[in-house]
């Protein structure tokens, strides 16, 4: 789930078809470090600039190395102010990750994040039930549907609204370090209805994790970094095939 989320933060533009052709991860890589340079993204300290190094590692490992891109959409409209980015990756086991990609450098992409204090549904929201249902209804196979910071935000109102038809294929819904929503929605019929499939992963001191309301029971997780810094999933900390778990620092309960 998560290095799938963080993925979906590299610049798939021109790179991965908005259709359902798709190519593997490896042509992926491979058509991206022939435009951008190593230097380039190590001069970058935004938290998804380290993204393309991942991709880079998965491309060369058996278990990604033939995972297809498709669908790709990277949207932006100043007057709506949304920021909608997401990507499904078709994996080797018959089940689809459907990504939703967290905010950009953008204005209106963080003029966005602050819409979800008082809008009952942004633009960006919006946008995002209609393109889980387009793959949806597209995929006959079971649905992971995921996202880091924004895109978990997304990743969850999309499922909970999504077509009754694509909902009942979705598994299992990931929110990794993503804020939450207004009171109502988490009140909703569908928020409740959703709540048993949807995971909740935040760092013990996260920030954006516990904005707003959540029903979800947070997994707690180490990590490397301190304060706003541990938001970046890069600094996560694994052991084998899990996450080091931790309980939620004071730090972040005084900030909650």
């Amino acid at each position: 789930n998560l290095v799938l989320a963080e993925l979906a933060y590299t610049d798939f533009r021109g790179i991965v078809p908005s259709d359902g052709k798709g190519i593997t991860l490896q042509e992926a890589s491979q058509s991206y470090f022939r435009t951008h340079s190593r230097d380039e993204l190590m001069a970058d300290k935004s938290f998804f600039s380290k993204c393309p190094f991942l991709m880079d590692e998965m491309a060369t490992g058996g278990r990604f190395g033939d995972m297809k891109l498709c669908w790709h959409i990277d949207e932006i409209d100043v007057r709506r102010e949304a920021q909608i980015s997401a990507i499904t990756f078709l994996l080797p086991d018959e089940t689809a990750y459907v990504a939703f990609r967290g905010t950009d450098g953008s204005v209106v992409g963080w003029k966005e994040d602050f819409n979800f204090s008082f809008l009952s549904e942004t633009e960006g929201q919006s946008r995002a039930i209609q393109y889980l249902n387009e793959i949806g209804a597209k995929l006959d196979r079971p649905l992971l549907v995921g996202g880091h910071s924004k895109g978990g935000n997304l990743a969850v109102y999309a499922s909970a609204f999504c077509d009754p038809a694509v909902r009942e294929k979705i598994l299992a819904v990931y929110s990794n370090d993503g804020p939450g929503f207004k009171q109502k929605m988490t009140d909703s019929e569908e928020y409740l209805q959703l709540l048993p499939k949807i995971v909740s992963i935040i760092p013990d001191t996260s920030i954006i994790g516990l904005l707003l309301s959540s029903k979800s029971t947070h997994h707690v997780v180490k990590s490397s970094a301190n304060g706003i810094l541990q938001h970046d999933g890069l600094t996560w900390h694994v052991q084998r095939n899990r996450f080091i778990e931790a309980p939620l620092s004071p730090t972040a309960e005084i900030i909650h």
